[in-house]
């Protein structure tokens, strides 16, 4: 863009300057020894429109002007030609010269019709007539100077912010300042430049608070598993515990759960950075649905909570895994089976015109409100006592959020925090003919 403007400008110069040069020319007082004045007046001029009122011809035009008293200057200087610009009066070559060369023109009238043309020519061995020469010489001086003041002054603009950026990308590279920032200023593209690298360095602060966030969690995690152990193994060294089958199991249990976080993180990681294997393909959602919960129903006790499925008679076709699917559906209802004490679950699924709805409610405990915004965050706990006897990572629903979110739907969580009025979990996935439109 700004070398666009400079070579336009050069060229509104170099016009400028052609304009100026040749204005002077046409407006010089004498041209040779042939007078001739701003307007095209001149004596010689009038003697010829004259002559053709006298004889009404060209006829006899040389010998006229071969008389010493009415030769003007050196003849070669000056070529007459009829109106349509045939050579009545001039050199030999004067056909050529009018043909390659430029000369200054004025019409021969009478009675407001043009009979013919002077053609006044330049001469190279007369200051004046050598002007020519050195109109595009000077041109190209004046034009190359104003390219160079310019083209200097648009790379200082453009060097300023450039050092800027070298600048602040040395101090990320070298000292990881992720707090630094540059001024957004210049031409369009560097500052399209300047953004990208704001944008950047704020996706890179925003993945390394992430990170150090996630060693945080899991250093806190860890701990409490890992000091019982250890308590426990110094206190059967010290004979304070016996050494039986039964406290072996119990560490065993705790190295398992162990193992279980460890596989979640990985699973939660590799969700959330996009890397998860996904077969995505047309599945119809009642079957998943029913077949998770008759699982669930299994392992469950029916007289501690009560499954129901409330399920369109017509199929409901989205784009999915099948397997993520069922995956984000274990996780809602096994959270929502350690959070009630007896009641009931129920699993709504419908399809309308923006895409598929899933509510899955229960009557259990609910949640207070200022809880809601966090539930999906990984190791975020309303009752963390609670959820650590019944073995739960606090990652599960981080897991069914990224794996919904891989989708193309949303999860939310819904509950007025009331003892008995429970929780509703709400999945929002898009139409299998919506996802193939995007597609």
């Amino acid at each position: 863009m700004s070398f666009s403007i400079v070579i336009l400008l050069s060229i509104l110069v170099m016009a400028l300057f052609m304009d100026f040069v040749v204005r002077g020319l046409i407006e010089m007082p004498q041209w040779g020894n042939i007078a001739i004045d701003a307007k095209g007046d001149n004596t010689f001029l009038t003697e010829m429109t004259t002559y053709y009122q006298e004889t009404g011809s060209w006829d006899g035009l040389g010998d006229f002007l071969e008389q010493p008293a009415k030769m003007v200057g050196d003849a070669s200087e000056i070529v007459i030609t009829n109106d349509s610009l045939k050579v009545l009066y001039g050199t030999s070559d004067a056909q050529t010269i009018l043909e390659t060369q430029w000369s200054f023109l004025h019409p021969i009238q009478v009675n407001g019709e043009v009979v013919g043309h002077l053609h006044v020519l330049p001469m190279p061995d007369r200051p004046e007539g050598g002007v020519l020469r050195y109109i595009l010489p000077m041109a190209v001086v004046v034009c190359s100077t104003f390219g160079i003041l310019a083209g200097v002054l648009v790379s200082h603009t453009l060097t300023i912010p450039l050092r800027n950026l070298a600048y602040a990308a040395r101090k990320l590279g070298q000292q990881w300042r992720l707090e630094e920032r540059i001024e957004v200023k210049g031409t369009v593209e560097v500052t399209e430049l300047a953004g990208a690298f704001n944008d950047m360095v704020a996706s890179l602060q925003e993945a390394e608070y992430l990170r150090q966030q996630l060693v945080t969690d899991v250093a806190h995690e860890l701990r409490t598993p890992l000091n019982s152990i250890q308590g426990n193994l110094y206190a059967m060294l010290d004979d304070v515990y016996p050494l039986t089958k039964a406290e072996i199991a119990m560490l065993y249990d705790r190295t398992r759960g162990l193992i279980r976080l460890v596989e979640d993180l990985r699973e939660v990681s590799r969700a959330e950075s996009g890397q998860m294997a996904m077969h995505m393909e047309p599945v119809d959602l009642c079957p998943i649905i029913e077949q998770v919960v008759a699982t669930i129903r299994d392992l469950n006790d029916e007289e501690a909570a009560s499954i129901e499925l409330m399920l369109p008679n017509d199929a409901i076709m989205v784009v999915g895994d099948r397997d993520r699917l069922s995956q984000v559906l274990r996780n809602v209802l096994s959270n929502s089976l350690n959070h009630i004490e007896s009641g009931r679950i129920e699993v709504n699924a419908e399809q309308t015109s923006h895409g598929v709805v899933l509510l899955i409610s229960d009557s259990g405990i609910g949640i207070p409100e200022k809880h809601l915004p966090f539930i999906f965050e990984r190791f975020y706990r309303v009752d963390a006592s609670r959820d650590r006897i019944q073995g739960g990572t606090g990652i599960g629903l981080s897991i069914s959020r990224a794996i919904i979110h891989a989708h193309g739907g949303t999860i939310t969580a819904q509950s007025p925090g009331l003892l008995g009025r429970g929780t509703t979990i709400r999945i929002d996935l898009p139409l299998e003919d919506r996802v193939a439109d995007k597609g």
